[in-house]
């Protein structure tokens, strides 16, 4: 499937597909940034995440920023795979044991 600002699947996909740019052109298919990072190793994760469901992304150094890029037919799939990935290893903070006088 292609996305482009005049199909009827771009509008349905919201603000994330009209939030994308493409980010590179890579053997002549066009790769969208999903997320991006400080650090190459805050994109890893996600990246093996994606492979192990059988999503291709790369992984790209621009303009001082890391970014994680998908296809554009594997933009949304991508992206709620990251976004199910997120919520099932939200770090939980310790609990404060009150302080004992």
């Amino acid at each position: 499937m292609v996305l482009d600002s005049r199909s009827a699947a771009w509008r349905r996909r919201g603000s994330l597909a009209n939030a994308v740019t493409i980010a590179a052109m890579i053997d002549g298919e066009a790769w969208l940034v999903l997320r991006e990072g400080r650090e190459q190793r805050d994109l890893r994760t996600f990246e093996l995440v994606l492979s192990a469901r059988g999503i291709d992304s790369r992984i790209v150094y621009d303009a001082g920023i890391w970014q994680l890029l998908v296809g554009v037919d594997d933009l949304i799939d991508g992206n709620r795979e990251l976004i199910a990935y997120e919520r099932e290893n939200v770090s939980v903070p310790a609990a404060i044991m009150p302080q004992v006088i």
